[in-house]
């Protein structure tokens, strides 16, 4: 039910209490109701003042019940306040723990694709590395198949020329054979013995080059023949040719174990067939004793051949020149020396001495010497040992 308007001090002072809202102006405004209430009850009956005490009571409770619910409702603001600010702190702790695992998951995913990248990167350049080290691995077998069928083509053609080298020189050998049988056939019928000289003349150079092919068809190099044992060859078959076994004549010789090209030593066993048939011929007149003739081959320290023909003969004719001589062994002797680009000496020294130096063709190395055929050939004393 609504209240009368009141106009007197007190129902204004009610009035204004209804309207005000429960905070502290409103206590001030109870607090001076109440003071009111005590001041009208001064000086008046006892009912009058009981019943301002009363009222004054009443105020007090209600003042006692507003300041219970002002401090309610600060408590209760408080509390919000307080449970705001935690909800707050909360969301925000939340929104951070948020904003971390986001952040987290962000750096794993970056991490992850950080790997990834790597690991398809690296799975890449190791399959890049694989492709060229298999392309380099087959470029190498190609090159090496092409090589090794290079080799083996180079391996067969010079199987295939060293065996057309050996035909060629055996066939060579068998005409030389052919013709030296051809001469000595001729020979036979001829009754001038100047004519059978110089058939057999022939026959003996041919028989040089006839060695020379025999030789170079038993040689594996095809190329380089043992200076040597070519030369003792040689002398061999001089000796039998010449029968020098019935006279007092002797063939010493000194030969180191050279290989010479063949191309060297085809004028060298001519010009050893020349010189040791002029000494044989003319250095020992009416088997004037004793007679020796011998041959040195040796190396020089500058890489030159010597080969030496020494006999010990009756030497030169006073005044003759060789450069001059119109003989055809001179002369042959005299052109293969040219022929080798070398230097030709004769001159008379207690015979005639033919010296022969020149540079081989090829880098000279020890020749493996013959089997049973001694490192140096040495020929016995002259009282022991003939040509052989």
């Amino acid at each position: 039910m609504p209240r009368m308007t009141d106009t007197t001090p007190v129902g204004k002072l009610l009035n204004r209490l209804d309207h005000l809202p429960p905070d502290a102006n409103r206590m001030k405004l109870l607090l001076d109701l109440s003071h009111y209430y005590w001041r009208l009850g001064k000086g008046r009956t006892l009912d009058t003042c009981l019943l301002f005490a009363q009222q004054a009571y009443r105020q007090a409770l209600q003042l006692q019940s507003l300041v219970d619910s002002i401090i309610r409702l600060e408590k209760t603001r408080q509390f919000e306040t307080l449970q705001g600010q935690l909800e707050f702190q909360q969301r925000g702790q939340v929104m951070k723990m948020m904003q971390l695992e986001r952040q987290k998951e962000q750096e794993q995913l970056r991490e992850t694709g950080l790997q990834r990248n790597v690991t398809i990167g690296g799975t890449l350049l190791l399959l890049a590395f694989s492709l060229l080290a298999y392309r380099g691995y087959l470029v190498i077998h190609r090159q090496h198949r092409v090589q090794q069928q290079l080799i083996e083509e180079k391996d067969k053609l010079l199987k295939d020329k060293d065996l057309l080298m050996q035909e060629i020189h055996h066939r060579v050998k068998n005409n030389l054979n052919i013709i030296i049988s051809l001469l000595e056939s001729q020979a036979a019928y001829l009754k001038n013995e100047s004519a059978r000289a110089a058939l057999q003349d022939i026959q003996n150079r041919i028989q040089a080059i006839f060695l020379l092919h025999q030789k170079l068809y038993r040689s594996a190099a095809c190329a380089e023949v043992n200076a040597a044992a070519y030369i003792l060859e040689l002398v061999s078959h001089l000796s039998d040719t010449f029968d020098t076994g019935k006279h007092p004549l002797v063939i010493t010789h000194q030969l180191e174990p050279l290989s010479l090209d063949a191309s060297d030593l085809l004028p060298l066993g001519v010009i050893l067939n020349e010189a040791i048939t002029n000494a044989i011929k003319h250095a020992f007149p009416g088997n004037r004793l004793p007679g020796e003739i011998h041959l040195s081959l040796r190396q020089l320290d500058g890489g030159e051949v010597d080969l030496q023909i020494r006999d010990n003969g009756i030497g030169l004719p006073a005044g003759h020149r060789y450069d001059e001589a119109t003989s055809l062994g001179f002369t042959l002797i005299s052109g293969l020396v040219s022929q080798l680009h070398g230097i030709l000496t004769i001159e008379n020294n207690d015979g005639v001495v033919i010296d022969i130096r020149f540079q081989p063709k090829t880098s000279l190395k020890n020749s493996s010497p013959d089997e049973n055929t001694p490192a140096i050939y040495r020929a016995k004393p002259t009282n022991k040992r003939h040509i052989e």
